[in-house]
């Protein structure tokens, strides 16, 4: 199976913090890039 590439984007520290310990247990999904700023994503 191919992995998924995501960003993760929240303007909480602590809430990206959760959502990449999440992927991280995905094995599907790989995180490619965090950022608390939706522009940048």
């Amino acid at each position: 199976m191919s992995k998924l590439r995501c960003i993760a984007v929240d303007d909480e520290p602590l809430a990206l913090d959760i959502i990449e310990d999440y992927i991280s247990k995905v094995p599907f999904l790989t995180l490619v890039k965090r950022t608390e700023n939706a522009i940048e994503a």
